[in-house]
């Protein structure tokens, strides 16, 4: 797997993370932050992740399989996260394997 795809996988595996924290922060850890105070600190971080993970993956694989490939890990990382702090659930698994499936499918040059 090329350096590029990784590099931009992790991005947005950091990024979708961020959000989880920022969308459940008063859930789980009682912070309540007004919209326009968590947009001040995590905005410029968020946009700074999710717009080099694109570019470096659009330019490598183009825009569709980039799309794809960034979705599957955006819908992995949460349900990692949902997983460990509202529990796991067995769907959860029937989920990743059609988004593996989507991966296999994104590869075929059809």
């Amino acid at each position: 797997m090329p350096k590029v795809i990784l590099v931009a996988c992790s991005l947005h595996a950091m990024a979708t993370s961020v959000v989880f924290f920022k969308a459940n922060a008063k859930r789980l850890f009682e912070i309540d932050l007004h919209p326009i105070v968590w947009w001040l600190i995590t905005g410029w971080l968020l946009e700074s992740l999710y717009l080099n993970a694109w570019w470096k993956l659009s330019e490598d694989l183009g825009p569709w399989k980039a799309m794809v490939l960034l979705q599957i890990v955006g819908s992995c990382v949460g349900i990692v996260w949902m997983s460990i702090f509202y529990g796991f659930k067995f769907k959860f698994i029937l989920s990743i394997a059609l988004l593996v499936l989507a991966a296999l499918v994104t590869r075929l040059d059809i």
